[in-house]
C-alpha cells in the first residue's frame, strides 16, 4: 500500500504542489486584502506594463540564447530557432507538466530525442544553463548591494547581503574549480555520488562540466549573458511595481537590482510549479525590508502598503511572464505528439528505476536477514 501511495505522489505531484501554491497565494491575499482594496486602479500606469512585456521578451531572448550558445559549443546541430522553441515550452510547461515532469526536464527530454546519439552533452547543456543563471543572478544581487555601502545596521538586511556575496563568491569559484582543475575526477567528488538522492544529479552534473572543459570561453560568455539577461527580469519587477502608482512605497531601481535577486533565489526553495507562491511571498517580505532600511518614515501602515505593493508586482510580473510564456502554446502545438511520447517514455523510465531501488532494497533486506546473528 506504501508503494503504491508513493508511486501515484510522484505521478500527481505537480497537482499537489498546485495545491500548496493556490493555499500560499490565498494565505497572502488574506494577510493583504484590507492594502489591496486601498489601491487605486484606475491610475494604473499601463506604459510601465507595456514596457514590461517587452523587457520580457528580450530577456526570454537573451536566455534561450545562452542555452544555444552551450549546446552549439559542443558541436550538435543546434539552430537558434530550436532553443527559442523549446524554450518557450519548457517555460510553458514548467506551470502545466504532467508528473513529476518540470520545464527544465521537458526540455532536456526533447533536445536528448532529437539527438540520441549524443544524449549526455544534450542534456548536460540544460542542467549547466539553470546552474549558470542562479550564478548570475546571486552576482547581479551582490554587484547592487555595493551601491549601498555602507550597509546599514539593520540584522535581516546584512544576512541578505552576506547570503547574495556567499552565493556568487562560492559560484564563481566552484565553476573555476571544475573548469580550470582537475577537481571534477577527483575521489571526493565520486564519493558523493554515493549519496541518496543528490548522489545522480551531481553525477550528472559532473559529467557535463567535464564536456564544457574543452569550451571553458564559452561558459564564462554565458555567465556573462545571464546577467544581462537579469537585468532584463529584474526591471520587469520594477515596471510592474511602478505601474502600481505607489512609487512611495517601492523600492528604487538599485534597490529592486539589491533585493529581488534574494526573494528569486528564496522562491526556487520552495517547489512550487513555476515557484508560484513562493516568489510572490518573497518579494512581499523584501519590499517590506526596503521601506524598513531605507525609507525615511517607517510607520506600520507604510509597512504594511509596502508588503502589499510588493505582492502585486510580484503578480503582475508573475502575469507578464505567464502571457508571454503562452507563446509556447504555438511551439506545443506543432510538436504535441512528441512530447507526449517523451513524457510517457521518461515517466516509464522513472517508475523502472523506482522498481528496480526496490527490488535492490528487499534482496538487501533478505541477504541480512539471512546473516546469523553476531555475538
Amino acid at each position: 500500500m506504501a508503494s503504491s501511495l508513493a508511486h501515484h505522489a510522484r505521478r500527481h505531484w505537480v497537482w499537489i504542489k498546485w495545491v500548496a501554491a493556490l493555499g500560499i497565494l490565498a494565505w497572502l491575499y488574506a494577510q493583504s486584502r484590507d492594502s489591496l482594496a486601498e489601491i487605486d486602479w484606475t491610475r494604473l500606469r499601463w506604459g510601465y506594463l507595456v514596457l514590461g512585456a517587452g523587457l520580457c521578451t528580450v530577456a526570454f531572448l537573451i536566455t534561450f540564447t545562452r542555452w544555444y550558445l552551450l549546446v552549439a559549443a559542443q558541436g550538435l546541430p543546434f539552430r537558434w530557432t530550436d532553443s527559442v522553441r523549446l524554450g518557450f515550452i519548457g517555460i510553458l510547461f514548467a506551470y502545466v507538466a504532467p508528473g513529476a515532469v518540470g520545464g527544465d526536464v521537458v526540455k532536456a527530454l526533447l533536445i536528448a530525442r532529437e539527438h540520441p546519439e549524443r544524449k549526455a552533452i544534450a542534456v548536460a547543456s540544460v542542467i549547466l544553463d539553470r546552474i549558470l543563471g542562479l550564478i548570475a543572478l546571486f552576482c547581479v544581487g551582490s554587484a547592487a548591494s555595493l551601491l549601498f555601502l555602507p550597509w546599514p545596521q539593520h540584522a535581516i538586511f546584512r544576512s541578505v547581503m552576506v547570503f547574495l556575496w556567499s552565493g556568487s563568491l562560492l559560484g564563481l569559484f566552484a565553476l573555476f574549480l571544475v573548469l580550470h582543475t582537475p577537481f571534477p575526477r577527483s575521489r571526493i567528488v565520486r564519493v558523493c555520488f554515493r549519496l541518496p538522492v543528490v548522489g545522480r544529479v551531481l553525477e550528472k552534473i559532473q559529467q557535463g562540466m567535464l564536456l564544457y572543459q574543452q569550451r571553458k570561453s564559452v561558459v564564462w560568455g554565458a555567465v556573462a549573458i545571464s546577467i544581462v539577461g537579469h537585468f532584463g527580469f529584474l526591471s520587469v519587477f520594477y515596471c510592474a511595481s511602478h505601474a502600481l502608482n505607489v512609487d512611495d512605497v517601492t523600492p528604487s531601481y538599485a534597490g529592486h537590482l539589491l533585493l529581488i535577486p534574494g526573494a528569486e533565489v528564496a522562491g526556487v526553495m520552495i517547489p512550487t510549479p513555476a515557484n508560484v507562491g513562493a516568489l510572490e511571498g518573497a518579494v512581499r517580505y523584501v519590499f517590506r525590508l526596503g521601506q524598513e532600511v531605507f525609507a525615511e518614515n517607517n510607520a506600520s501602515d507604510d509597512l504594511r502598503r509596502a508588503e502589499t505593493a510588493g505582492l502585486m508586482t510580484a503578480i503582475i510580473y508573475r502575469l507578464i511572464h505567464l502571457l508571454i510564456s503562452l507563446v509556447g502554446v504555438i511551439f506545443y502545438m506543432t510538436t504535441r505528439k512528441e512530447i507526449e511520447q517523451a513524457i510517457a517514455e521518461e515517466e516509464r523510465a522513472e517508475e523502472e528505476r523506482a522498481e528496480a531501488e526496490r527490488t535492490e532494497q528487499a534482496a538487501t533486506d533478505d541477504e541480512t536477514a539471512d546473516q546469523p546473528p553476531t555475538r
